[in-house]
């Protein structure tokens, strides 16, 4: 694959999840955000989904909150349900321990209660969806998931 479609690639799978505005241009973001989503996130065996939720458990095992936030919102905006998070977080409690799954489901609260982000908007938008007024970002994420399914 030549070196454009590599990078619509990467940059379709940074902006389903976190939006066009891209991380701080320190060299450790560009670094990630051109090998981990261009090299990782792309593999063919999990879908981005799957890495999304894999990547939570992890971030919560390991109590990396400010990452954690990040991808509970990147979650959410690929359309991952939030029954589904909260399902998760039950088993990560389960082999994690019992605080490490209760943050995580703090954290995941704060991010559903808050305002539905633009790239959630816009995902509904293009599927011709109806967004009511103060739609949240839980909601919003169950509005993607169940379209999605079907």
């Amino acid at each position: 694959m030549d070196e454009f479609k590599e990078s619509q690639k990467e940059k379709k799978v940074f902006e389903a999840m976190f939006g066009t505005e891209g991380p701080a241009e320190a060299p450790l973001d560009e670094f990630t955000t051109h090998y981990l989503y261009q090299q990782i996130w792309t593999r063919p065996i999990l879908s981005v989904s799957e890495r999304s939720m894999v990547t939570i458990a992890v971030l919560v095992a390991l109590g990396r909150d400010r990452e954690l936030t990040r991808h509970v919102e990147g979650a959410l905006n690929i359309g991952t349900s939030r029954e589904r998070i909260n399902e998760m977080m039950i088993q990560v409690a389960h082999y994690a321990g019992w605080p490490a799954g209760h943050n995580g489901q703090c954290i995941a609260l704060e991010q559903y209660r808050k305002a539905a982000t633009a790239t959630q908007l816009e995902t509904l938008r293009k599927a011709g969806r109806d967004q009511p007024e103060n739609l949240t970002r839980g909601e919003a994420a169950d509005l993607i998931a169940e379209m999605r399914a079907g």
